[in-house]
């Protein structure tokens, strides 16, 4: 699964929480490794993925969400939904499994990132 995620963000440079998260879903998506989660889940190849993950989610979707600037109302709301694409890796695939330990990895760098941009950049509804 290539090499683990290390975020490179310094999330004081950001006037936004949506330019800061903006930031992150960019570098998610330099990384090579991190591909599968880009995309929906094509239901062809994995037929059982409805039947297992009720409300699927890919960071193609949330970045659509982000662009749209109504759909997240605050770093809660977008944290959320990263989460969540980690968390469905998580469920789907074995624990054995190279993709959910990446998942693991990336939800607990993530959550590290949010967590720094939270005391940077109150959590507000505005």
């Amino acid at each position: 699964t290539g090499t683990p995620l290390k975020l490179s963000i310094s999330v004081g440079q950001f006037d936004s929480w949506e330019e800061a998260c903006t930031s992150l879903l960019k570098q998610l998506q330099a990384q090579p490794n991190l591909e599968p989660f880009w995309e929906p889940v094509d239901m062809t190849l994995l037929p059982d993925y409805g039947m297992i993950i009720k409300d699927p989610l890919c960071f193609e979707q949330i970045k659509k969400r982000l662009r749209s600037k109504t759909f997240y109302k605050n770093v809660s709301d977008i944290q959320s939904d990263v989460d969540r694409v980690w968390s469905n890796a998580m469920n789907y695939m074995p624990s054995n499994n190279p993709l959910h330990a990446l998942a693991s990895h990336c939800k607990t760098e993530c959550g590290m990132f949010f967590q720094k941009l939270l005391q940077a950049i109150p959590n507000t509804d505005d």
